[in-house]
């Protein structure tokens, strides 16, 4: 009994988790015909509010033919490429040592901007790299039930007459657009 009530609580959590959603760059397309571009998006079971430059605006669902985030994936790259980079020179510094550095013919001071400046080239890079792969992804469209819901799957079973199991189950589509 205690694992079943366990298992509802995660259950009405979890739905409550998922009934807003947040994203970082958006574009809505209202029945209209009307395109708009925003950032900070709230997408709830009944509206949509972004901020449109330093105007905050709400559409209720009706309103609204589609909406469409980016994940903003800018920021993730370019840290993986400069902190990968800072990494390779910090572990390549290390094992050189003053000695190495020095037969190498440079000093510690031109290592350390050396090592500044590359990394700051990668992170350059990999923001680039991240503007360039982070596309728009359709995450509502009108007369169809929200992506993030047509994916969700509760599941209720039972092996013996006493025990029964509760499953909440999420699938992450690949390329489905």
């Amino acid at each position: 009994m205690k694992r079943f009530i366990m298992c509802a609580i995660v259950v009405v959590l979890g739905c409550g988790l998922l009934s807003a959603q947040q994203y970082k760059k958006v574009k809505v397309t209202t029945t209209e015909g009307f395109v708009e571009k925003g950032k900070k998006g709230i997408l709830t079971n009944e509206s949509f509010t972004f901020l449109s430059g330093t105007e905050s605006k709400t559409y209720t669902l009706d309103q609204l033919q589609m909406v469409q985030a980016k994940e903003g994936k800018a920021g993730k790259w370019a840290l993986g490429f400069g902190g990968g980079c800072a990494g390779l020179v910090l572990i390549s510094g290390i094992a050189a040592g003053s000695g190495g550095i020095a037969d190498a013919g440079g000093t510690t001071g031109t290592y350390i901007v050396g090592g500044l400046i590359w990394t700051g080239l990668f992170a350059g890079v990999g923001a680039l790299i991240g503007v360039l792969v982070d596309d728009y992804e359709t995450v509502y469209l009108k007369g169809t039930a929200s992506r993030m819901m047509q994916n969700l799957k509760l599941n209720v079973y039972s092996n013996q007459f006493t025990n029964y199991n509760v499953g909440l189950t999420y699938s992450i589509p690949i390329n489905s657009y």
